[in-house]
């Protein structure tokens, strides 16, 4: 980087190319590299189902797997419920008491062990690695109800709590802080809710792997630091979701918009330099503004934490994932001719890199854990896409779903996601995981226990009305799975929980949050209309100190003092209005007359106070004195 270069022709003194160009060659040979790929690996998925390999793969498998999930019905009375709503540590003691809770617990360790890093479960060491952690994890799941809420529970407090055990207490403050200014910031098209949890759920992903990478006996100090680090990388990749794919799939910026701000996150990508952001409409360049800064912060945070025969794996991944999402963004539900190819690719790169980057992102890509992550990536963005049907219906996205959904009846060629699902599932358990019998066991429990939550969500009758449409082709094969999702039990998860958990608290603090600003809102405006003094009931004043004290007190302000003891003497103490006002009318004055004090010109001499000339300005000094005196004493 530091040779000089020939600007006429891009080259050096020895006649090399320039980085950057060198670096958007390789970056974009990786997508087409990796588009190939993705083409090999739908091509033998589609023979899967042209052949109905997977049909007859699957129901063995199924055979063998339903003896432990699905008993006669006169048993099916003993085995554990659903989850209890907003009532978690009652069904995880439950489990416990029927003997159910490791086992539990074991299969959503092992499936993050196979989906998020990459591993195998068939060799003796990871198998004694997921018991150490399966034990680890139940014994503080039973242990004190205060650990026990911190592994489930996305308060502040909890999290504080917990950084303060790893000591990283003030990363933990740095990252509320983050959160704070990217909710503030969020314009109402993103759906703030969304992206609090995925932001969440990427820094946990960071940190797993950095856990998991972190060799026996590392001293605390550098676990802390490696922490740190791992929280930090795992916030600057994932506001490229709100800030990036999010704000470019929702309606905030126009078509023109969009396209200027996709070139500028490809030069990045390309050219590993953050461009000028430019100049934008006056009602965006705040928000486009605070998120250039924000990104360009976390891009240069992410570059200088990359290692040099490293640094390429990320930029690689990255720009697949984003080249992916804007083909994908860019598709119009309206055309008919999209071919399977172009329907699935994407799905398939996309779903893949994004899990890559996260492993990218703290320096560790092998080949294993790239073709292990590259195959199981389109697994999961399949079950997404079908439980969001609708809502991307409603947006007008295009998805294999959406796609299959509005044109199956019309296109015979089309390759039903649904079935697509399945084979995916079979190539996994025989081709990737070599038929280990617990690979099978995790990813079948896992695929029953979608269909579960998908009926949960859509409820029986839209659920029904759903698979009459993708369990059509193979009516057989399909009735005997429904058979199966119906009468099957434990076949949950502990990160479905979480999950559930995390996007219920994040719902209470967003609602919570609504009813306490409306409620400001509402003392405030009873604020302006208390605070007034009338001259009748300060007969002995003179007429000027009135004036100015109402003056002052109409001249507006937030309140903040009145307002918050309001809420605090009505919502813990109990209190009535009538008790509150005099309180209330008391801050406020004994507020406004330090202001008074403070613009004095023995103080600070302003000449104008939230836009409006100062007392001593209107009147004389000794009037605004008086004044300030008399709304202490009143």
């Amino acid at each position: 980087m530091g040779c000089e270069l020939d600007n006429a022709n891009g080259k050096n003194n020895k006649g090399e190319l320039r980085m950057t160009e060198v670096k958007l060659i390789n970056v974009e040979n990786s997508f087409k590299k990796a588009e190939e790929k993705a083409k090999r690996y739908l091509k033998t998925l589609l023979k899967h189902i042209e052949k109905q390999e997977y049909i007859k793969g699957l129901t063995k498998d199924f055979e063998a797997w339903k003896p432990f999930h699905v008993r006669p019905k006169i048993f099916q009375a003993l085995w554990s419920k659903n989850i209890p709503a907003n009532n978690y540590r009652t069904y995880i003691q439950r489990l416990e008491k029927e003997g159910k809770l490791h086992d539990y617990l074991e299969r959503s360790i092992s499936y993050i062990f196979l989906r998020d890093l990459g591993k195998t479960l068939y060799s003796p060491d990871m198998e004694k690695r997921i018991q150490e952690v399966t034990e680890k994890l139940k014994k503080q799941l039973l242990g004190s109800s205060e650990i026990g809420s911190i592994v489930t529970s996305f308060s502040k407090d909890a999290i504080y709590e917990k950084g303060k055990q790893e000591g990283i207490e003030l990363t933990v403050i740095w990252l509320f802080e983050k959160l704070k200014q990217v909710a503030k910031h969020l314009p109402k098209e993103i759906d703030a809710i969304h992206v609090q949890r995925k932001l969440l759920k990427v820094i946990a992903g960071v940190i797993l792997h950095v856990n998991e990478l972190m060799v026996a006996g590392v001293s605390k100090e550098e676990r802390a630091k490696n922490f740190d680090v791992a929280i930090r990388l795992g916030y600057s990749y994932g506001i490229t979701y709100p800030f990036i794919d999010d704000l470019l799939d929702s309606q905030f910026l126009n078509k023109e918009e969009k396209m200027k701000y996709s070139k500028l996150i490809r030069s990045a990508l390309l050219t590993q330099k953050v461009p000028e952001m430019g100049s934008w409409s006056e009602e965006k360049q705040s928000f486009m503004t605070f998120i250039y800064e924000e990104l360009k912060e976390a891009f240069e945070y992410i570059k200088i934490h990359q290692l040099q025969n490293n640094e390429n794996n990320f930029f690689e991944q990255a720009f697949i994932f984003f080249q992916a999402q804007e083909v994908d963004r860019n598709k119009d539900l309206s055309n008919s001719h999209y071919s399977n190819e172009e329907l699935f690719v994407p799905v398939i790169l996309k779903s893949a890199s994004s899990r890559l980057i996260a492993r990218s992102i703290i320096n560790e890509l092998n080949k294993d854990f790239g073709e292990h992550i590259f195959f199981h990536g389109i697994y999961n963005q399949l079950a997404d896409d079908l439980a969001d049907l609708f809502i991307d219906l409603e947006n007008g996205s295009v998805t294999p779903y959406t796609y299959y959904w509005k044109y199956h009846e019309k296109r015979s060629d089309l390759i039903n996601p649904f079935d697509l699902y399945w084979a995916v599932i079979h190539y996994l358990i025989h081709n990737v995981y070599q038929s280990d019998e617990k690979t099978r066991e995790v990813i079948l429990n896992r695929a029953i226990n979608g269909l579960k939550r998908l009926q949960g969500k859509l409820g029986k009758e839209q659920y029904k009305n759903v698979m009459k449409v993708f369990m059509k082709n193979q009516p057989s094969y399909y009735a005997f799975i429904e058979s199966l999702m119906k009468k099957a039990q434990n076949v949950d998860f502990f990160d479905k929980l979480v999950r559930d958990e995390m996007i219920a608290h994040l719902k209470r603090e967003h609602e919570g949050k609504e009813r306490f600003y409306n409620k400001m809102k509402v003392v405030q405006q009873r604020m302006n209309e208390w605070l007034p003094i009338e001259k009748k009931n300060e007969e002995r004043l003179d007429d000027r100190i009135i004036e100015a004290a109402n003056y002052r007190l109409e001249s507006g302000g937030k309140r903040l003092r009145p307002a918050l003891s309001y809420l605090l003497g009505e919502t813990v103490y109990g209190l009535l209005e009538r008790d509150l006002i005099p309180l209330c009318k008391s801050l406020e004055y004994m507020h406004t007359a330090s202001l008074i004090f403070d613009d004095l010109p023995s103080q600070d001499n302003a000449r104008y106070r939230r836009g409006k000339p100062t007392i001593h300005v209107i009147y004389i000094t000794a009037v605004a004195e008086l004044t300030a005196l008399f709304l202490n004493q009143k």
